[in-house]
């Protein structure tokens, strides 16, 4: 697991917001603090909720002058792209549900930081460290700076 600040915020942002850049995750949950505070529940066991159907809301939400109070968004891979990650990663020790991704911004700074979401128990590091870089790398590629 990682966590890394964005230097460039309003560039994330817009990826975040505007762009498609983020629409092939799915969205487990999203909470907004601006001047009342709202929370999406994505979670489905009919169907996933995409990132591009929460994307308008999110926007709505947090367009304006005034930045939030608070938001969180979590993101993760859905299965085709969890099970092609575990296998280039050469991991076998568990079943892995999926790869996450959590957006915070708090006290004026936006943050992600990755995660795992094993159906088992494992010390095998590899998938960790594999959507580690590959998180790493998706920032680097849409010109996200981080710390």
């Amino acid at each position: 697991m990682i966590s890394v600040t964005i230097e460039n915020t309003g560039h994330f942002m817009n990826a975040m917001l505007k762009d498609d850049t983020f629409d092939r995750f799915l969205c487990i949950n999203a909470f907004f603090k601006t001047s009342f505070q709202t929370e999406i529940n994505a979670r489905s066991d009919v169907s996933p909720v995409y990132y591009k159907d929460i994307r308008p809301v999110a926007f709505d939400l947090l367009k304006g002058s005034r930045l939030p109070d608070y938001f969180r968004i979590v993101l993760t891979t859905d299965r085709e792209s969890t099970d092609r990650a575990v296998e280039k990663a050469g991991f076998e020790d568990c079943p892995v549900n999926s790869l996450v991704l959590n957006v915070t911004f708090q006290n004026g700074t936006l943050t992600l930081s990755t995660g795992v979401s094993y159906g088992g128990f494992s010390l095998d590091k590899k998938i960790e460290s594999y959507w580690d870089q590959s998180v790493l790398h998706f920032l680097e590629k849409r010109e996200v700076r981080f710390a």
